[in-house]
């Protein structure tokens, strides 16, 4: 199947639009899929609050107006180098304790993160329903450590 990509400012997002990527990683993102129809007003303020510009699959979902977007094949992705990940943070954290105080409360939340990983994987393997929401405030806990 042959994609056909805009890129477009997050400004510019209506719903019925299928975002294909974003300009910075999925995992920094509190989106759970690689890849999704805009449903909603509120997805749409998510993806403003931490991007700049998204793709959208205009195969996929509507068109935006011809002149606001600039169309393009899609591309393997190139990744970034470190320092343009730095350009593309929305926010600035504050340091609020010391390496040496933060590192045991990350080491035992890393390891509740890593059973609770296990768990999870354990579930998938025997068909079972999936835990993702105390999945998700393990990773949750562990971003906020």
């Amino acid at each position: 199947m042959h994609i056909n990509e805009m890129q477009i400012g997050v400004d510019q997002l209506k719903v019925g639009m299928f975002v294909s990527k974003l300009d910075r990683p999925w995992l920094d993102t509190p989106f759970l899929i690689q890849g999704f129809k805009i449903t909603s007003i509120d997805e749409i303020e998510q993806l403003r609050n931490h991007c700049n510009h998204v793709f959208i699959d205009v195969e996929q979902g509507i068109r935006p107006s011809p002149r606001v977007a600039s169309f393009q094949v899609a591309k393997p992705s190139i990744i970034p180098k470190q320092n343009e990940y730095q350009k593309l943070r929305k926010r600035e954290y504050e340091k609020t304790s010391s390496f040496e105080e933060e590192l045991p409360k990350a080491r035992a939340i890393h390891r509740d993160l890593s059973k609770n990983i296990s768990k999870v994987m354990a579930d998938l393997r025997d068909d079972k329903q999936l835990d993702v929401g105390s999945l998700k405030q393990h990773v949750d806990a562990l971003l906020g450590s």
